[in-house]
């Protein structure tokens, strides 16, 4: 094939078509752990309010609640990948091979905010949130400017995956108060896995009889039925394959989830593939690619708990 603008084009349409075809079929997971937020600048600084008020009888006048707002700031980054197309396969006739790979890319593009998402859960031991302990922690304050009002843990050690102690965890954080010591009515609907954990999540959560000994308190001989069915969804994570005994139970149901990311600038597919550009005159090839801007970070700590086995 002569390298000439037409043909440059019709190759990037054939290339960006794959590119958009790819994005369109992935499957990410993110917005289902994290609430995807818009970005105008460098970085966003969120309010977050670990509590709000309850009604009450109105009695004489109105008691106003001042209510306090905690921020928390994400910092936007930048992501790219590129794609290099020898100029030889173009004058061969044989860039189409390439097809492929542009789909392939295009799948793993629309997977960035799983990317983001994936490292923050393998950080959040070591990620601040905005009561100034990090996000998966073994003391969070009830309220970050009164610690006399005690503390409560999302993080749990030595917790394999039984039904037992997914009743645990469960239990552990419908019982999280907010800073005026009510109970925040958080209740779990997400258990996360790796997919090591799949089966055991599916035997919990998903039969109908259970053995009795699963139970808590119980060591009867023989199966019932299963209480737990239905307590929760399943999310099986590839990316968590190198943590096969770490397990998340999430509660998503609220208005904004226990993680955000936020899009300062979306992934699109860019080319550069003039006749005349340096890059084919002294390497021989053609440059393809994407960029994208962005970050993930955490909200509030009573919407998931860790557990280790």
């Amino acid at each position: 094939m002569d390298i000439t603008p037409a043909a440059i084009n019709a190759m990037f349409y054939g290339f960006n078509t794959a590119w958009q075809a790819g994005f369109d079929e992935a499957s990410p997971w993110a917005n289902r752990i994290s609430t995807q937020m818009p970005s105008s600048g460098e970085r966003e600084v969120y309010a977050f309010r670990s509590q709000m008020p309850r009604m009450k009888k109105w009695l004489g006048e109105r008691q106003v609640e001042r209510l306090a707002a905690h921020s928390y700031q994400i910092i936007n980054n930048d992501y790219e990948v590129t794609i290099e197309v020898p100029r030889n396969k173009i004058e061969d006739d044989s860039y189409s091979v390439f097809t492929l790979d542009f789909r392939g890319s295009g799948s793993m593009v629309a997977k960035w905010p799983d990317d983001m998402l994936f490292e923050l859960l393998q950080n959040a031991e070591a990620t601040l949130c905005y009561d100034g302990n990090n996000f998966f922690d073994s003391s969070h304050p009830f309220d970050p400017y009164d610690p006399s009002k005690g503390t409560y843990s999302n993080l749990l050690t030595s917790k394999a995956l039984t039904a037992a102690n997914y009743a645990d965890a469960r239990r552990k954080m419908r019982l999280f108060k907010n800073d005026n010591l009510r109970y925040a009515g958080v209740s779990p609907d997400l258990l996360v896995v790796p997919p090591q954990l799949e089966d055991r999540a599916k035997t919990i959560l998903q039969t109908d009889l259970i053995a009795a000994s699963s139970l808590e308190g119980t060591t009867q001989v023989g199966a019932v039925n299963n209480i737990y069915r239905n307590t929760c969804d399943i999310l099986v994570v590839e990316e968590l394959g190198d943590y096969p005994d770490d397990w998340y139970l999430l509660c998503t149901k609220r208005a904004i989830k226990p993680f955000v990311h936020q899009i300062r600038k979306a992934p699109d597919f860019q080319a550069f593939f003039s006749p005349t550009d340096p890059n084919l005159f002294y390497f021989k090839h053609f440059k393809f690619g994407a960029d994208a801007r962005g970050a993930a970070g955490c909200t509030l700590p009573i919407l998931a708990m860790k557990c280790k086995g």
